[in-house]
């Protein structure tokens, strides 16, 4: 490799503090932290066979109904 390259570490961890600062000074330019950032890492419903669009116990998971048209071949 040479001097200076891209993951070159001399093995005192400088190049890991580097990283750690420019993110720091990027996340401080902004002045808040955003709601989908914040949800990002949570589980939307934890109820097993739940929608994640509507967790409430006894909802169906797929609430979506087709029309009912001749390519459907749905009886009325």
């Amino acid at each position: 490799m040479a001097a200076g390259s891209v993951g070159d570490d001399n093995g005192d961890g400088e190049e890991f503090a580097m990283e750690s600062e420019s993110a720091r000074r990027i996340l401080a330019a902004s002045r808040y932290i955003s709601y989908g950032a914040l949800k990002r890492n949570s589980v939307p419903c934890s109820r097993r066979g739940a929608s994640y669009y509507n967790c409430h116990a006894g909802a169906q998971a797929n609430p979506y109904h087709r029309g009912c048209s001749h390519i459907t071949r749905c009886r009325y």
